[in-house]
């Protein structure tokens, strides 16, 4: 029983460290070129014809306006296949076009937080915002802004607006919470995953938050149904083995 709470305090910790943590490895993931295609609602094949189809499209565009939306489509897909360095590229080049271009000035702030730099990095998502308040993605990377500037609260109300915008916006859901839980709202936090899940979240880690946070709760029943939905979903996890154990151990 020992072992058991022990690794249970364990895994408490890491999931209040993931917030600020996923910043990095989202980095990696980007500096690795991993495609994450859960924003763009294509598939792996398709995102380099669409992407190739707006620069074309761009290129050949002899209105800027219309030239800077095309370059922000195409730099919001590269950004979301991993080619971070290229979004940033190709947002710039729309940027000369339209300075106030929602999509490029989105990748130009993904990149910069990337990178580290944070203060540039909220400067250009806020122009961004000013431009289009209604992009999911663009409060959710504001959010990570707020976390790498020490502001957890300013955070949240990022995070917030954009499961307002999109309700199964897993990466959002997953970080507010874990500012809930690391402030002692574990109600909260359990909250915040279960409507995302209902909504139609697909993110595995989502359950198994969702079964840590129900038995710091004292909800067992609920506990285990997560862990078990966990398990069934990413069998072949590195933690699948630890996890079984916690569901056993209820």
């Amino acid at each position: 029983m020992k072992n058991k709470n022990d690794n249970y305090k364990t895994q408490l910790l890491l999931s209040v460290l993931l917030l600020i943590l996923s910043i990095w490895v989202l980095q990696c993931g980007f500096l690795k070129g991993n495609f994450s295609p859960d924003k763009t609602k294509i598939s792996a094949a398709e995102i380099n014809v669409k992407i190739d189809e707006y620069l074309t499209q761009a290129e050949n565009s002899n209105d800027d306006n219309q030239k800077a939306k095309l370059l922000g489509k195409a730099a919001v897909l590269l950004a979301e296949k991993g080619d971070i360095k290229k979004a940033m590229e190709v947002a710039e080049e729309g940027l000369r076009s339209n300075p106030t271009n929602a999509d490029c000035l989105m990748a130009l702030g993904e990149y910069r937080l990337q990178m580290g730099r944070f203060e540039e990095a909220a400067e250009v998502i806020d122009r961004s915002l000013n431009s289009n308040q209604k992009n999911a993605k663009t409060n959710y990377l504001r959010g990570n802004v707020s976390v790498a500037l020490n502001d957890r609260f300013g955070a949240e109300d990022y995070y917030k607006q954009a499961l307002e915008i999109e309700p199964d916006y897993a990466l959002a859901a997953n970080n507010l919470a874990t500012l809930q839980m690391a402030s002692g709202r574990p109600d909260l936090a359990l909250d915040t995953i279960e409507k995302s899940l209902k909504a139609g979240a697909k993110a595995a880690v989502l359950l198994k938050n969702a079964g840590i946070i129900s038995e710091k709760l004292g909800q067992k029943s609920t506990a285990k149904k997560y862990y078990s939905q966990y398990i069934e979903q990413n069998q072949f996890a590195d933690d699948v083995t630890a996890v079984q154990s916690w569901m056993e151990a209820l």
